[in-house]
């Protein structure tokens, strides 16, 4: 599966969602959300980013025109984690999901600080408390993503507060390069941190120009899928009487009462058609494998 995310500055004046690789199967994109002075972007453009997606929006209750957005194609099982209910926070701003088959999910953990809600010591303590909450609740292995705020004496380092709680929670924190980049100054916020470094890879910093001053990040994460379920239905054509079903559409209503415009004709044709031959072939569904 690839996992992007995409943070989205007070200075950009739109969002967009970059086309997935034509070579991965499956895909979830993550937008972290910033205070803008219009109201936050709903609509977002689920035609960019490929067929049969679905847009997965939490609402934070507590803090104005905040959002966080999940879009993921259904063939990735995303939900609503079971502890999201129980965690309120007061430093950051928080999405809890669970990703992939039920007998083996991911808990991602999905982080966005404005700078003004908090200092970087409370915010980090917070966190700490709500990951062991998480860990002593379920056993899954987490994923952390998002926009921290917490910029390390570098543009390769995250502050180093934050940088001593992830190695306190056993967490590898992958990204490695600055992740805002304006004129003045690059420095890395937003973050990508796993209990498990084997399910993280190919961690990309990807500039978007100008679409916002923060870059989009790509990795590919090992997560297990259902196995699909397909159906057929089908009719027994070669067991049609050729010679009934053409006295039969020719006793119909395409023939005594014919419809008068090229639309209804069609619709009507459809329909008689269809109930020929329910009558004569029904159609089938076999049990699926």
């Amino acid at each position: 599966m690839t996992w992007h995310t995409h943070c989205i500055s007070a200075s950009a004046r739109f969002s967009k969602f970059l086309h997935p690789p034509p070579n991965h199967q499956h895909h979830v994109y993550v937008r972290i959300p910033n205070y803008f002075s219009f109201p936050p972007i709903l609509d977002i453009e689920i035609k960019l980013v490929g067929q049969a997606l679905k847009t997965f929006v939490s609402a934070e209750q507590t803090y104005r025109s905040s959002l966080h957005q999940v879009v993921f194609r259904q063939s990735v099982p995303v939900r609503v984690h079971h502890l999201a209910n129980k965690l309120q926070t007061t430093t950051f701003e928080l999405q809890l999901l669970r990703v992939g088959a039920a007998s083996s999910p991911l808990t991602f953990v999905h982080v966005y600080r404005p700078q003004w809600m908090s200092t970087v010591s409370s915010f980090v303590d917070e966190f700490a408390d709500i990951i062991a909450m998480v860990t002593s609740e379920c056993s899954d292995d987490i994923i952390v993503c998002g926009d921290m705020n917490c910029p390390g004496r570098n543009d390769s380092l995250v502050d180093m507060e934050l940088a001593d709680c992830f190695e306190s929670l056993n967490f590898t924190q992958l990204v490695n390069k600055a992740t805002r980049r304006t004129p003045n100054v690059a420095n890395l916020l937003d973050v990508v941190a796993t209990s498990s470094s084997a399910l993280v890879s190919n961690v990309k910093v990807i500039d978007v120009d100008h679409i916002s001053d923060h870059c989009l990040i790509i990795a590919g994460v090992v997560v297990r899928v259902p196995r699909p379920i397909i159906t057929y239905t089908s009719r027994n054509i070669r067991a049609v009487d050729a010679t009934l079903f053409e006295s039969a559409l020719r006793q119909s209503e395409l023939f005594s009462r014919p419809a008068t415009t090229v639309d209804e004709y069609v619709r009507q044709l459809n329909d008689v058609l269809t109930h020929l031959l329910d009558k004569i072939a029904p159609a089938r569904t076999p049990p699926p494998k």
